[in-house]
């Protein structure tokens, strides 16, 4: 009975497998350097966007600005080209995320290199 059972709740639990519509994820929008936007950027209205840029610094210590309108911290040195981006193309909700990923670098002066991803939801302008 209890075999009876399981085999019944994991046909009916997976019908869901067969709808394909459900089981592909639509492909996100990329920009891959925010200081180079391409003017045909080909994203639709609400898709989710990742964006990125890189900048080598002396300290792995950052001073941050909350921004509550997004609510996120922003880096300090950059934080009207942040701004900017997030008034130009990303929706007012609480789904923008910010993340900073900082790496040592034996080479140079500028001994971090410090990588910004950042995700929310496009706004068509």
């Amino acid at each position: 009975m209890k075999l009876i059972n399981f085999i019944l709740f994991f046909f009916f639990s997976n019908l869901g497998i067969f709808n394909m519509s459900q089981t592909f994820a639509e492909e996100p929008c990329i920009i891959k350097n925010i200081l180079l936007i391409p003017e045909n950027l080909n994203c639709s209205n609400n898709d989710l966007i990742f964006a990125y840029f890189s900048f080598d610094s002396r300290y792995s210590n950052h001073k941050y600005i909350f921004n509550e309108v997004y609510n996120v911290d922003i880096v300090d040195n950059y934080l009207s080209l942040i701004r900017n981006f997030l008034k130009n193309y990303c929706k007012v909700n609480n789904k923008v995320k910010i993340k900073y990923i900082i790496n040592f670098n034996k080479n140079g002066d500028e001994k971090y290199n410090n990588r910004v991803i950042i995700s929310c939801n496009y706004k068509y302008p």
